[in-house]
């Protein structure tokens, strides 16, 4: 969701983790101080009781300054990271928004981002039985093919570990 992204986003720019507590209390009152003490209307989407309790109990606090925390990302980075780390979901910038932000304008393609025409039923993708062994390498295999869609100048290099039954041809220069 466009939260872990907005988290990641930041993760990636301080090079260390946002929300390092210990246990969800610890991050719970991190995520706080980050954002600001949410008021009563802003927790709308908590369905935990006490989970909602604890929050509305934190000692009031302002959101933090991003560009102080956030020194070396510009005014584009820092209002996408602004809009993805809204902690009410409905304040918070959609997907197909954030893609089309002044920040990753060169990088939108409306083409290559088609939308789900319905919701995605997530029983199907937690339906599949793998050993993680297997996942590990489904994934380095679609993380390859992804690469030497890119770069297909090393597909004879690679090609046998996708297909397996390719073989393992080498070119050596002259």
């Amino acid at each position: 969701d466009v939260w872990s992204v907005g988290c990641i986003f930041a993760e990636m720019n301080k090079r260390k983790p946002l929300f390092p507590g210990q246990d969800y209390i610890e991050q719970l009152k991190l995520i706080a101080k980050f954002t600001g003490t949410p008021t009563r209307e802003e927790l709308w989407f908590v369905s935990n009781p006490r989970a909602k309790r604890f929050m509305e109990q934190l000692p009031p606090c302002n959101p933090v300054n991003l560009d102080h925390k956030f020194p070396d990302m510009g005014d584009d980075a820092l209002d996408l990271l602004d809009k993805m780390l809204q902690l009410d979901p409905s304040k918070r910038v959609s997907v197909e928004d954030a893609l089309k932000h002044p920040y990753l304008a060169t990088l939108h393609d409306p083409t290559l981002e088609p939308s789900a025409e319905g919701p995605v039923d997530l029983e199907d993708i937690e339906a599949v039985e793998m050993s993680s062994q297997d996942t590990k390498r489904n994934l380095q295999k679609l993380l390859l093919t992804d690469i030497l869609h890119f770069h297909s100048e090393c597909e004879a290099e690679f090609r046998h570990i996708i297909d397996p039954s390719a073989s393992r041809a080498r070119t050596v220069p002259p």
